[in-house]
């Protein structure tokens, strides 16, 4: 399912004196400055993909747009076992941004065709330049969204986990990696995150949350005090 299937023929987009006919975002009157007035000044590249094939990882780099324009695309991305979990699916006029923060969080995601699709892409440079260029303070959105995207994908791999311990390991981490993404990892979390949040975002009972931090605590992994919670060893929280 994860193999890279670069070496598969791409179709380009028709070279005409006007959009291509079946254009989602023109239809519904978006991304006007990105594509242009015709396809020889559109930002995007084509491409189609068969049924069931994967996505070519070398169109998928971090903080590339991709617009659906035909067929469904699903996003996923490997848990902690190993096993590919549903983060996204995207129809056509449908859009998403590829998050990931290294390579070995790139490795952990994919996408594939549910039918057969088109899809058009453009990577980050290319359009960080173009947004640049209508308004700086849409970079600055385009950021965001990738931020937001990337904690989503954290989140729904934390909560696919096979067993309760490791989907609260999963959940802590996720946290502090992901609360203030300006700032970089948080030792501790905010005091005002209760237990039963905790379990809210992990699926799971409040009970289990409170004797899964007494067992962590026991193994010096986190302290739990009134001023929140503390994450002594994140390595070891997040090889659970």
């Amino acid at each position: 399912m994860f193999a890279d299937t670069d070496n598969m023929v791409s179709r380009p987009a028709l070279s005409t004196s006007g959009h291509c006919i079946d254009c989602p975002a023109v239809r519904g009157n978006q991304l006007r400055e990105l594509i242009g007035t015709c396809t020889e000044n559109c930002s995007f590249e084509s491409f189609s993909v068969e049924a069931r094939e994967v996505l070519p990882a070398s169109r998928l780099t971090r903080g590339t747009l991709v617009l659906v324009r035909r067929g469904v695309i699903l996003r996923q991305r490997l848990d902690g076992s190993g096993s590919p979990v549903a983060v996204d699916i995207v129809g056509t006029g449908g859009a998403f941004v590829v998050s990931g923060r290294n390579e070995e969080d790139m490795r952990r995601t994919s996408a594939f065709a549910v039918d057969r699709s088109l899809y058009c892409v453009l990577e980050e440079s290319r359009l960080m330049e173009q947004l640049r260029n209508a308004h700086d303070s849409v970079a600055d959105l385009h950021r965001i969204q990738c931020e937001m995207t990337y904690r989503l994908e954290r989140v729904s791999d934390a909560r696919g986990r096979s067993n309760v311990r490791s989907r609260i390991a999963a959940i802590l981490c996720t946290l502090a990696d992901t609360l203030t993404p300006q700032s970089g990892r948080r030792e501790r979390l905010p005091s005002a995150l209760l237990q039963r949040d905790i379990g809210t975002l992990a699926s799971t009972r409040h009970e289990s949350v409170c004797r899964i931090l007494r067992d962590f605590s026991a193994e010096g992994l986190v302290q739990h005090g009134p001023d929140g919670i503390h994450i002594l060893n994140h390595e070891a929280l997040a090889a659970i």
